[in-house]
């Protein structure tokens, strides 16, 4: 196992676009072509190519937009607002969107939500109500009607849901709330459940699948990572290393979760004023890997906000003292002291 490279993700001359404010909510769709952002109940959407051009605005929420989730499947556009709806868009003729749905049955903010990576017809909430919700598309039998609904809800929260992540297999789920993680799993009878409740001395907003068996969660303001492994003997999430990351002083927002690019094996996890940006290295076996910390991004400031590309490539932020959305891309740099040591053990 050997650590070759180091990543960094630079800023593209030219590429930033201003804005009157910031944008607290931002997607960009799995061919890079398109990016949309939100800040306030609008979705500002812009043409990724050679810089970012706005081509539409739409608005369909009555007060402001939390979460935005581009599908893998198709062109949709999935959003969820303060406003307790989630709303379903399509993109029509490469350009513009239309509105299709609103889902809200919530009672109170979407706060996150994640698309299932294989399955179009099924989208995961998570709200200020405490609840984690199913919403299934259906085609009705003996009718032509078709309509998305709420097939199954948990709320065994103990506050805000403040983020949820997937596994790449579409059959884990793992949340956060105050001081509380929960482990959820498919079952073969078309329903989701808790297989275990993690409780938690620290409080954190942010967590990601790396692998079935990995999974990562930052305490809020926490000096490390903590990563958890499956126990394969008890079926069971153990805490099994921290890593050490930057931001521990600093305040932090709950928005801009957690994202982990598979391809890359990197992850990016805002941790008060920072971005910090780490690289899992792993051997022909899961079980024997390491993480590193490749890159820390100071904005110097809590309000920032982004999301990463699913290739990994590019990481795209909006913060409070630009007021603008600025796009990194990701950078490989030789790591000159570990090609010494090779080297020199190719030498001996």
């Amino acid at each position: 196992m050997q650590h070759q490279y180091h990543y960094n993700y630079q800023l593209i001359p030219g590429f930033s676009f201003e804005q009157r404010r910031h944008s607290t909510v931002l997607a960009i769709n799995k061919s890079n072509t398109m990016v949309y952002s939100a800040g306030d109940n609008k979705i500002v959407v812009f043409q990724l190519k050679n810089g970012l051009r706005q081509l539409q605005q739409v608005k369909s929420h009555s007060i402001k937009i939390t979460t935005l989730n581009v599908f893998n499947q198709n062109s949709g556009l999935v959003s969820g607002s303060l406003d307790a709806s989630i709303v379903l868009w399509s993109l029509v003729m490469n350009r513009d969107f239309k509105y299709l749905a609103r889902l809200k049955e919530h009672k109170n903010e979407v706060t996150c939500l994640v698309l299932h990576p294989f399955q179009s017809n099924l989208i995961i909430s998570g709200s200020d109500d405490q609840s984690i919700k199913f919403w299934t598309f259906n085609c009705l039998q003996f009718s032509n009607k078709k309509s998305w609904y709420c097939s199954q809800t948990i709320s065994q929260h103990n506050s805000t849901v403040s983020q949820i992540s997937i596994s790449q297999d579409g059959n884990k789920l793992i949340s956060c709330s105050n001081k509380l993680i929960i482990v959820i799993s498919y079952s073969v009878q078309n329903l989701w459940q808790v297989n275990q409740l993690i409780q938690l001395s620290e409080v954190g907003v942010r967590l990601s699948f790396i692998n079935d068996n990995l999974f990562a969660y930052q305490p809020w303001t926490g000096k490390s990572l903590h990563i958890y492994k499956l126990d394969s003997i008890e079926n069971q999430y153990v805490k099994s290393k921290e890593v050490a990351v930057q931001g521990q002083k600093d305040a932090c927002w709950s928005y801009f979760p957690a994202i982990y690019a598979p391809s890359k094996n990197i992850l990016i996890c805002k941790n008060g004023y920072k971005i910090n940006v780490l690289k899992f290295i792993f051997s022909s076996s899961d079980s024997d890997w390491q993480c590193h910390l490749e890159q820390s991004i100071n904005y110097k400031h809590n309000w920032v906000f982004g999301t990463l590309s699913a290739d990994g490539q590019y990481l795209i932020t909006s913060d409070w003292f630009s007021k603008s959305i600025q796009i990194r891309q990701l950078t490989y740099q030789e790591n000159i002291e570990q090609q010494v040591e090779n080297n020199i053990s190719n030498y001996l």
